[in-house]
């Protein structure tokens, strides 16, 4: 499955803030009952960013952009820590990290093109 598209919903600053966050909830409350809603959180932070960022427009493509990049963030959290724990990437972890790298090369040709 193509994931290309999702590379123009990805906001980096909503990503970093939502790892920000996510990690300190994740160190703060170290049980699993708060652990397994951290995904539903971070996506709700990223909504309500996204949302707050761009009040003066609201369209399908900034809540998607809020959503999207608020689950980004809790994928970027796993892969690293499967990579610093193993010290190698190993199937799924490889593939998401590949995709990743992918998606951020397309988003800064994709700011270039904007800025030229």
């Amino acid at each position: 499955m193509d994931l290309t598209f999702l590379s123009t919903s990805i906001n980096p600053i909503i990503v970093g803030i939502c790892l920000c966050v996510g990690y300190v909830i994740k160190n703060i409350y170290a049980n699993d009952k708060i652990n397994k809603y951290i995904p539903l959180i971070m996506a709700c932070l990223g909504l309500v960013l996204s949302i707050s960022t761009n009040l003066n427009k609201m369209s399908l493509e900034i809540i998607l952009s809020g959503l999207f990049s608020g689950l980004v963030s809790t994928g970027l959290h796993q892969a690293f820590k499967s990579l610093i724990k193993g010290g190698k990437c190993h199937g799924k972890t490889k593939n998401f990290l590949l995709q990743i790298q992918k998606l951020k090369k397309m988003v800064f040709l994709q700011q270039l093109t904007y800025m030229s």
